[in-house]
């Protein structure tokens, strides 16, 4: 579509607690989720921004039962190409 909502969730805002990040998880699409890092992006260190993201594709991938981390961040990805119309 070309009018969609997209939700993005990040490690401490909504996976704080686990169990209401996965309840938050399973309740979305899975076409419109999208992550992001709780920490700028310019006053971060690579690997903190890297394991944030990871945590939360982790995350991603037991909540809508993915088969593997490579298919929880294929999934973000293609999300974001679609936010993006590209």
């Amino acid at each position: 579509p070309s009018r969609r909502v997209f939700f993005s969730l990040s490690k401490f805002i909504n996976f704080k607690s686990q169990e209401k990040g996965i309840t938050l998880a399973r309740g979305l699409p899975n076409e419109c989720i999208l992550t992001e890092t709780d920490f700028p992006i310019d006053g971060a260190r690579d690997v903190e921004l890297t394991n944030q993201l990871d945590y939360v594709c982790q995350q991603l991938r037991d909540a809508l039962g993915l088969a593997s981390l490579e298919e929880s961040k294929n999934l973000v990805h293609s999300n974001f190409k679609n936010y993006l119309h590209i």
